[in-house]
């Protein structure tokens, strides 16, 4: 579990951070721009500019402040599937939420710029936000307001789905926790017949045919092991691990169960656990009988 915070905490803060200071640069006055938009000269020291660069920058270190307490919480959540989702939603937030009031400031720059009869360049135009960018006149698909400042051309269709993926990324992550969190806490199900074991969680399914049984064994607890593909979780192994002793093995364990049952055919080796012991020797009896 403290692994999840760890990691979290080591790539996702500094992100906070970044974010708060690339868009704090770039609302400085700064080669004859703010926001990325042109001031002439003669205004850079202009009361309402000024104003304006400052309450931004406040706002964006408030952003950066507001959000870091915001996660001193999450580092406390025990459960891993809802410290992840909440990770997410607070990842979300520190992309959204420094864009936004950046975007916010940018309109008002262009915006005084228009009131005060500054003329806007051509290209400012068609810039909304800081980052959005529209023109239909325009061929490019990768376009920039200053060096070092790309976005996407939405009059083109190739920026359109670029935006658009980018987009759904982002709104998607939230969701991800949440899928993280269901899987984790869908009970397994084990089903025992007269000739095979069925271990079934959530669409996935391991059946294991008692004849095409070589070689059992029943462990009392989970080897080490690395996982291949599949989910993993402080409650739940599941999908393909590679196991000390055994190899690559197809995964089926809650970990709080208290028998773990090796089951070994000529093309797979499973690892699948019961509640209790009882459950296990069972299906070594039944093996042992075929």
């Amino acid at each position: 579990m403290e692994g999840i915070h760890v990691v979290m905490t080591l790539i996702c803060y500094p992100i906070l951070w970044i974010m708060v200071g690339v868009f704090a640069a770039s609302a400085k006055v700064k080669k004859g721009r703010a926001f990325g938009l042109e001031i002439p000269k003669e205004e850079w020291e202009n009361d309402d500019v000024a104003l304006m660069i400052r309450r931004c920058r406040k706002m964006l270190l408030w952003c950066g402040v507001i959000l870091t307490f915001l996660m001193i919480p999450v580092l406390f959540i025990a459960d891993e599937g809802l410290a992840l989702t909440c990770w997410m939603i607070w990842l979300m937030l520190v992309i959204i939420v420094p864009i936004a009031l950046f975007g916010r400031y940018f309109n008002c720059m262009k915006r005084l710029k228009i009131a005060k009869g500054w003329e806007l360049t051509k290209e400012e135009h068609f810039w909304y936000g800081g980052f959005l960018y529209y023109n239909k006149d325009n061929p490019k698909v990768l376009v920039s307001l200053y060096p070092g400042s790309n976005s996407m051309n939405l009059a083109r269709l190739p920026g359109k789905i670029v935006m658009g993926f980018c987009v759904l990324c982002i709104v998607a992550m939230p969701f991800f926790g949440l899928a993280v969190m269901k899987t984790d806490r869908t009970e397994m199900v084990v089903t025992v017949t007269e000739n095979a074991v069925i271990a079934e969680h959530g669409h996935t399914e391991y059946a294991v045919v008692y004849d095409d049984v070589t070689e059992v064994a029943l462990l009392r607890e989970m080897p080490d092991c690395s996982r291949s593909a599949g989910f993993e979780s402080s409650r739940l192994l599941k999908g393909k691990f590679s196991v000390d002793g055994y190899g690559k093995c197809s995964v089926c364990v809650e970990l709080r169960d208290e028998a773990i049952l090796v089951l070994k055919t000529a093309d797979t080796t499973y690892l699948i656990s019961f509640d209790t012991e009882t459950e296990a020797l069972e299906i070594i009896d039944n093996i042992d009988m075929k």
